[in-house]
């Protein structure tokens, strides 16, 4: 049996973040860069914790792919957008192959438009008013 024990977030991180050992065993975490960019979950979320080079700082299962560190490096630096893609969709795929996370609550998003009027969704929920237009 699971319980929930909610917490403000300065409780709660200050209990798991590296400082006091990733003090957790089960926990639900949110997560959507503000730059939209694979990138930042793949160093926060996907490398292996080091404290020192400042990877998986958010990694609180302790996780670790070497493959997947020697990605999100070489990620960081290429320029060419297909490349960095094919990179980035490959650290995914070994993540989600040896099943690095288990996704068990995923939030819907419920938005509603009259006719004459579209807008697109972003994965953030948030609502950019550039993104509607008015036909």
């Amino acid at each position: 049996k699971v319980e929930v024990f909610a917490q403000p977030k300065s409780k709660y991180f200050a209990k798991v973040l590296a400082q006091n050992n990733y003090d957790t065993s089960f926990y639900l975490l949110g997560w959507t860069p503000g730059s939209m960019d694979s990138h930042n979950v793949l160093i926060n979320l996907l490398s292996c914790q080091n404290k020192e080079e400042k990877m998986g700082t958010f990694n609180f299962g302790n996780y670790c792919n070497a493959e997947i560190d020697a990605l999100t490096d070489t990620v960081g630096s290429e320029t060419d957008p297909a490349k960095r893609q094919a990179m980035i969709d490959k650290a995914f795929k070994i993540a989600k192959d040896e099943v690095a996370y288990l996704p068990i609550h995923q939030q819907p998003l419920s938005w509603g438009v009259r006719d004459g009027v579209s807008v697109s969704q972003r994965p953030d929920n948030v609502l950019d008013l550039r993104d509607v237009v008015i036909k």
